[in-house]
C-alpha cells in the first residue's frame, strides 16, 4: 500500500482525518513515521506512544496502520 491508496481507503471506510498521522506525532491519533531502522506505527497520546511496531518498507507499515484504525471504532465519522 502507498499513501495515497492509504488515503483514499480510510475516505472510504470513513475513517476520521484527525484520528491518523502520517509522519507527526498528533495527540489521541494513530501515527506512522520514519525511523532510523525503517517505519513505525504506533498510538500517541499525552506525549507517550503506546504498542509500537517495526517495519522495514513503508507499506506494510501503512497497512499496519490501516488494520490499527479498522480495529477501533473511535475512528470512524
Amino acid at each position: 500500500m502507498d499513501r495515497s491508496t492509504f488515503l483514499q481507503q480510510a475516505e472510504n471506510r470513513g475513517i476520521r482525518p484527525d484520528a491518523y498521522s502520517l509522519g507527526r506525532r498528533v495527540d489521541e491519533a494513530y501515527v506512522m513515521e520514519e525511523s532510523l531502522l525503517g517505519w513505525s506505527t504506533f498510538y500517541f497520546e499525552r506525549g507517550l506512544k503506546t504498542d509500537s511496531r517495526r517495519f522495514l518498507h513503508q507499506s506494510d507499515a501503512l497497512s499496519d496502520l490501516m488494520e490499527r484504525l479498522d480495529r477501533d471504532g473511535s475512528t470512524r465519522r
